[in-house]
């Protein structure tokens, strides 16, 4: 897309604009990796998009009317230029999203966490922001630290239209803190409820542990809710207290037991390769792990992700450069950062003995297996676990 005088002249072509925790955490690094980008929304992106499309749609070629655009990242020439940075106060004013436009069809094979129990399934956001400072996520980045929410009401209101109207059976929260406040949370399970609409429900974004209480795991129970992801990361203390999660391996045993025994099954977020990792800190981890009740783990490399705190910090001491990086295997998928105490083989052999360990045990196979609802969601299983060996 051809910039000139400032703004887009060439409206023939399709402007690209790109959104997500790389633009949102470091936008200038993502516009220089990205030349063929025309704009970056850096944050939440409703009240952007649709600012900037007016202005787009109307061809006018006054480059000051982007600067009226908030959340907004572009380039001229050699420079960057960003407005500031804004967060919508009231998700109510949202509204849900236009459903009648989405075939919800097409979210059956692309299911959060790969398991499921019912079709038809969707997700459902009901909060957004985190209040706490791990340091290696970047999604306060998108949605600051300020928790909103919209109102329980609304949404069983929207989850009782989709049940309607495409006959949802199942559906998955994937809020980043869906059970903070947990008094939020309970409020929305006991409308579910209330409403007795027959649905079953996962939280597959994970939660925070330390938000789960009795009466709150009770009422999601009630509610239709029969599986919870929670993030572990590492089953060493110091990797832990590094990362500012502010949790110990105390509060994971003692939660992830109280989960188990309210009939709600455990997925455990667990993190390899972080810089203070170790053979003996991963050693340690998987025998943690290994020790609690859970039925999956989702193992994750360990990513430094543009803006987040480990990021600056690995920068700060020479660590990291990102100019020696390649952006393209900034993602789970490949290992981007090899602890300074570790080899990439050590790392993969860990990562994948950490994998076939937990996986193997026959009580983890017998319930994956009496989990798989078809031919197709077992071709994704099996291309999901051939992942793990890449």
């Amino acid at each position: 897309m051809a910039l000139e005088y400032g703004l887009l002249t060439v409206m023939s072509c399709v402007p690209l604009i790109v959104g997500g925790p790389a633009p949102s955490s470091s936008p200038e690094f993502v516009l220089k990796f990205l030349k063929e980008s025309d704009f970056l929304v850096v944050g939440e992106g409703e009240i952007a998009v649709e600012k900037l499309l007016c202005i787009l749609q109307s061809r006018n070629t006054d480059r000051s009317l982007l600067k009226g655009v908030p959340n907004l990242a572009w380039r001229e020439e050699d420079k960057i230029y960003m407005t500031p940075h804004e967060y919508v106060s009231d998700l109510n004013a949202i509204g849900a999203p236009a459903w009648d436009r989405i075939d919800p069809g097409l979210y059956n094979n692309a299911v959060h966490g790969f398991f499921y129990r019912r079709l038809p399934i969707l997700p459902i956001m009901i909060s957004r922001g985190c209040p706490f400072r791990c340091s290696f996520c970047g999604s306060r980045n998108i949605t600051g630290y300020k928790v909103r929410r919209r109102d329980p009401g609304q949404v069983v209101d929207e989850l009782e239209y989709l049940k309607n109207r495409y006959g949802l059976r199942e559906f998955q929260v994937i809020d980043d803190n869906f059970t903070f406040p947990p008094e939020a949370a309970l409020e929305f399970a006991e409308k579910l409820i209330e409403r007795r609409l027959g649905l079953l429900w996962t939280c597959p974004n994970g939660l925070r542990i330390d938000t789960l209480n009795k009466k709150l795991l009770a009422a999601m129970k009630e509610s239709g809710c029969y599986e919870i992801a929670v993030g572990i990361e590492s089953g060493d203390p110091v990797i832990l207290k590094d990362m500012d999660k502010n949790l110990s391996l105390e509060t994971v045993i003692e939660k992830v037991n109280l989960i188990h025994s309210r009939g709600i099954s455990v997925v455990g977020f667990v993190m390899v390769g972080y810089p203070l990792e170790t053979e003996e800190t991963l050693r340690r981890t998987m025998k943690f792990i290994l020790s609690l009740p859970l039925i999956r783990i989702s193992l994750t490399r360990f990513v430094p992700m543009p803006g987040t705190p480990i990021s600056d910090r690995l920068i700060a001491g020479g660590e990291i450069k990102y100019e020696k990086i390649d952006p393209a295997k900034l993602n789970y998928n490949d290992f981007s950062y090899i602890p300074p105490k570790l080899t990439e083989n050590q790392l993969r052999y860990w990562y994948r003995l950490f994998f076939l360990r937990f996986s193997l045990r026959p009580r983890i196979i017998f319930h994956n297996i009496r989990n798989i609802r078809s031919l197709s969601h077992a071709r994704i299983i099996i291309q999901k676990i051939f992942g793990f060996f890449k």
